[in-house]
């Protein structure tokens, strides 16, 4: 399912792009210049291409186990992300971040055992010897990479942080806190996705597997909290796990939302989701 990323237009969804309007007038975040679903149990936001082009991506998921005012946090956190994640300096600093890991790739030894054993002499032991001293630089470069990418992924976590502040601003609180319980207990909950539903009832049987699933995995929330933490601490990861997320902004002071989705916008984005649900749907019906 990774190769599906459709652009989504005004046109498309336009109560979303109102409501990423509201979050962004909320906030002060930056719009996003594109908005794109997939059909991933993730959302994110990043800054792309030479023209810096700012884009917010949500999964069909994450739209379906969510309540409206978590996908309002959601939304928040993503334009919170754009903005504070520079864009520009990312775009300098990706060089640095790749070349020594691209160039450990290009000399890691690629050892012929076949060769090794059907040669001897002075070029047997020339060629072991090019292999070491290239093995040896290619353990350093990797080093450095590892290095670059540990300094580059705590930034990011940062970034992160202040994005989730940023989505309780927009949304509340609770809102964010609720969202980050789905992140933590993501398996148990979008697992029910599956392709053994009706055609063309796909979202309406999905949302409700998906909410029933959260209100019986609700007991068990801070087990799938705790579970993150173990399993998601990594000096790599670009993210925080949603369970130390969780902790830091229950120690933050309460936020109330300043952006609220009533009834009836509810329903009308629920109306705009269910064809990216039912393409889904086909998606993993043609992959089986």
């Amino acid at each position: 399912m990774n190769d599906y990323t459709l652009v989504v237009g005004r046109e498309h969804m336009p109560e979303l792009y109102r409501l990423v309007e509201r979050v962004a007038a909320g906030t002060g975040a930056p719009m996003p210049d594109r908005i794109h679903v997939d059909f991933q149990a993730n959302a994110g936001a990043a800054t792309v291409g030479l023209r810096r082009t700012r884009v917010l991506t949500l999964g069909v998921p994450m739209l379906l186990a969510l309540r409206p005012q978590e996908l309002v946090a959601l939304i928040g956190h993503g334009l919170g992300q754009l903005k504070h994640l520079d864009g520009t300096r990312s775009l300098l600093t990706h060089p640095a971040r790749t070349f020594f890991g691209r160039l450990s790739r290009m000399i890691r030894p690629k050892i012929s055992v076949e060769w090794v054993h059907r040669r001897s002499g002075i070029f047997h032991l020339l060629y072991l010897a090019l292999q070491f001293v290239a093995g040896l630089l290619s353990l350093v470069f990797a080093a450095v990479h590892t290095w670059f990418a540990a300094l580059g992924a705590d930034e990011r976590r940062e970034a992160v942080l202040r994005a989730d502040a940023l989505a309780a601003r927009a949304a509340g609180s609770a809102a964010v806190l609720d969202t980050l319980d789905v992140l933590a207990a993501a398996g148990p909950i979008v697992g029910h996705i599956e392709r053994h539903v009706p055609a063309g009832e796909a979202a309406a049987t999905w949302r409700r597997l998906v909410h029933a699933v959260r209100e019986r995995e609700t007991p068990a929330l801070p087990a799938h909290r705790q579970l993150s933490i173990r399993s998601g601490a990594s000096l790599l990861a670009s993210h925080p796990p949603a369970g130390r997320r969780h902790q830091w902004l229950s120690a933050r002071p309460y936020e109330a939302a300043r952006v609220v989705v009533d009834t009836a916008t509810a329903a009308r984005l629920e109306r705009e989701i269910d064809p990216y649900a039912e393409a889904m749907h086909r998606a993993m019906n043609e992959q089986a």
